[in-house]
C-alpha cells in the first residue's frame, strides 16, 4: 500500500470535479465553515495528479468562504481514472450507511448543549433536532408535576396566564414574553438554549 503524505494547498486552486454527483446546499457550506472555525481544518481533501478534488468539494468551499489560504491535501494519483470515478461515489455513499446509537447520541448532544463556551449546532445538528433527539431518548423535560397533563379535546379550548401545557415533547407557557415568571415557570430551573421575543403588530 502506497504510503500517503500531506501537502498544505491554496483551496482556491483546487479544482471542483465537474462530474461530482454530490451536491451541497449554502447552508450545509456554512455549517461547515461554522466547524472549521470551531475545530480547525483537520479533515485533509483528497486530490488528482492536476489538483482536481477527489473528496472535499464541501470542505474546499467553505474554506475558500472563510479566506483560508491553505488546507491539508492527499494526493491519490495512484489511483487511475475509473477507480478515482468509483471512489468518489463510494466516499459519500458508504458515509451513508452508518447509523447513530440513539441513546448515546442522546447523552452527547445533551452534555454538550451544557458547555457554555460551544455553540452545539457546530455538530451539524439543529437545535430542534437536538430537542427531538433528546426528547425520544427520554431527557430531561420540565416535571411533570409542574406541567397540566395533555389536553382533554371534549372541554373548551380555554388557557389563562400563568397555564403550561404539554404538547409532544415540548412545552408551550402561557404568559407576557417580558416577565421572567413566565420563564421561571416554563424551564423549572434549568437554563434555556435560545430565547426569542417577537412583538405584534402595533
Amino acid at each position: 500500500m502506497k504510503a500517503l503524505t500531506i501537502k498544505y494547498e491554496d483551496p482556491r486552486k483546487l479544482r471542483a470535479r465537474p462530474t461530482n454527483p454530490r451536491t451541497h446546499t449554502p447552508r450545509q457550506i456554512k455549517q461547515i465553515a461554522a466547524s472549521i472555525q470551531e475545530f480547525g481544518f483537520i479533515n485533509p481533501v483528497l486530490i488528482d495528479g492536476s489538483h482536481g478534488i477527489v473528496a472535499g468539494h464541501a470542505r474546499v468551499a467553505a474554506a475558500v468562504s472563510l479566506g483560508v489560504t491553505d488546507v491539508p491535501t492527499v494526493r491519490v494519483d495512484h489511483l487511475n481514472p475509473t477507480q478515482i470515478r468509483a471512489y468518489v461515489i463510494a466516499d459519500n455513499r458508504l458515509a451513508e450507511k452508518a447509523g447513530w446509537d440513539p441513546t448515546l447520541l442522546a447523552l452527547e448532544l445533551q452534555e454538550l448543549s451544557l458547555e457554555l463556551n460551544l455553540d452545539v449546532t457546530v455538530t451539524g445538528f439543529e437545535m430542534a433536532e437536538i430537542d427531538l433527539v433528546v426528547g425520544e431518548a427520554g431527557g430531561d423535560t420540565p416535571d411533570e408535576a409542574d406541567v397540566i397533563p395533555q389536553i382533554d379535546r371534549s372541554l373548551p379550548a380555554v388557557s389563562r396566564a400563568g397555564d403550561c401545557w404539554q404538547i409532544g415533547n415540548h412545552f408551550l407557557s402561557c404568559g407576557g414574553a417580558l416577565e421572567p415568571t413566565t420563564y421561571e415557570r416554563l424551564l423549572n430551573g434549568k437554563r434555556a438554549q435560545l430565547v426569542q421575543v417577537s412583538s405584534g403588530a402595533p
